[in-house]
């Protein structure tokens, strides 16, 4: 061996426990020293709420600025895509809506009232209210309802014209006869409802039957009578009219109907009537019975023509 490899030679050790020495002084075994790292103990913590920050003026100067930037910037969007002028057709709308049903110029207070007697355009404001309401909240069949509660109305047709405009077409009961209640009179329909009443006949009404009632119990407008006797005096009284026989006046019993009564030689006398059913043969009969000047009567009862009974 060499004398350089001699440098490197070392001794062997005898047994595993030592460690080999180098004995060259230019190549030795540099001594390392090596320290574990020492672990303190660490407690948790819990999580604290951070207090709020106080914000200087310059940094809320720029929070602003940021702010209204992102603001118009959502505001922008918004129009875009079209909610702000959603919004705002909205409110326009609901302000509209709300101007047409409070103003005054949608009133119904421009009221015609045609083909009435009686019906005034008083009395539809009395009885309905429409001078009160909005031209869009009002129902004709409302109206025209309340209308027929009156007694002299047949039949009624209520429209609305804008802005403010009510037009009521009514169709008024025909006067049929009088109805005399003691010293009232009362204005009948063919069917017997009562339109009016006066302490005295009107004037128009002179060609109408009238009918004297023998129940004296008082009516009020509205209610009714027997509607078979008032339709049936016209044609009774037109009969003995034609026949020449001149009666004193037209009675009304609950129990038999129609009397026909009149004056002759021998006094007052009656013929019971009831309604105009088979009106020749009572009409004949009451001729037979005043041809007899042998027979004295004071009560006719020809409501059944084949069996009368004269008294």
């Amino acid at each position: 061996m060499s004398s350089r490899g001699s440098r490197y030679r070392s001794r062997v050790p005898r047994d595993n426990s030592e460690e080999p020495s180098y004995t060259s002084s230019r190549y030795t075994r540099p001594q390392v020293r090596i320290e574990r790292p020492v672990f303190e103990d660490v407690k948790p913590t819990r999580n604290k709420k951070k207090k709020p920050e106080r914000v200087k003026l310059g940094s809320t100067v720029s929070t602003g600025i940021r702010g209204s930037r992102r603001f118009s910037d959502t505001l922008k969007a918004d129009f875009k895509s079209g909610r702000i002028p959603l919004l705002i057709g909205l409110v326009f709308a609901l302000g509209l809506v709300y101007w047409i049903l409070t103003a005054s110029n949608f009133k119904m207070t421009n009221i015609k009232v045609t083909g009435s007697k009686y019906l005034d355009v008083q009395a539809v404001i009395d009885t309905t209210g429409a001078n009160q309401q909005n031209y869009f909240l009002l129902k004709e069949d409302d109206i025209a309802a309340k209308l027929r509660q009156k007694p002299y109305i047949l039949d009624v047709k209520v429209t609305k014209a804008l802005p403010n405009e009510l037009r009521v077409e009514v169709i008024e009961r025909k006067t049929g006869a009088v109805w005399k209640i003691g010293g009232i009179y009362y204005m009948v329909d063919p069917d017997g409802v009562i339109l009016e009443s006066s302490a005295q006949p009107r004037s128009d009404a002179s060609s109408l039957p009238v009918i004297n009632s023998l129940d004296t119990t008082q009516k009020k407008i509205g209610e009714k009578v027997e509607g078979v006797a008032v339709s049936s005096a016209a044609p009774i009284l037109e009969r003995l009219q034609t026949e020449g026989i001149k009666i004193a006046s037209l009675d009304y019993s609950p129990t038999t109907g129609l009397i026909v009564v009149g004056n002759g030689k021998a006094g007052t006398w009656k013929a019971l009537f009831g309604t105009d059913a088979e009106l020749d043969k009572k009409v004949n009969l009451l001729k037979a019975l005043q041809a007899r000047t042998d027979l004295k009567w004071t009560l006719a009862d020809l409501r059944f023509t084949d069996k009368p009974v004269i008294s």
